[in-house]
């Protein structure tokens, strides 16, 4: 095994360790390290019993998505998680509550476990800046949105 330096973005260089890998596995893993809207995660491909296992860690459930839309169809088995950042539910509704009164949301907040559940009412802008800035605090693990327009008036 030796260690190579895979990706550098602007924000983070990722330094990966490299076994005996498929060529279209090597690029695939430098095309995913190099992504910065990956950037932070900690991934690697170990071969397993039925083909090639990408494993690791990304920071939030945004960089989980992403991933399983970049991996797509390929015939890789995906073992990646969020980085678990403890975080109490009460530390999480507090961060969340800020965002909310940022915004001209009417929003309550529920978390438990680290999933959020949004519920209230938001213009479509509001709302998606709200989703994807609580998607990206440290300790959510998930987001319920039930949010709805506000009723014209």
């Amino acid at each position: 095994m030796e260690k190579k330096t895979v990706a550098q973005t602007a924000t983070a260089t990722a330094t990966v360790t490299i076994e005996v890998l498929a060529p279209a596995q090597t690029e695939m893993l430098a095309s995913l390290l190099g992504d910065p809207r990956l950037a932070g995660a900690e991934l690697a491909f170990l071969p397993g019993t039925s083909g090639a296992v990408l494993f690791g860690t990304v920071r939030n459930i945004w960089q989980y998505q992403t991933l399983r839309a970049l991996v797509g169809r390929a015939p890789v088995v995906v073992d990646v998680g969020i980085a678990a950042t403890r975080r109490d539910d009460a530390e999480i509704t507090a961060a969340v509550r800020e965002l909310i009164a940022a915004t001209d949301a009417a929003v309550s907040v529920r978390v438990r476990g680290g999933i959020v559940a949004l519920n209230g009412t938001a213009d479509a802008a509001s709302r998606a800046t709200l989703v994807a800035h609580v998607g990206a605090l440290p300790g959510v693990v998930g987001i319920v949105d039930t949010l709805r327009e506000p009723p014209c008036a």
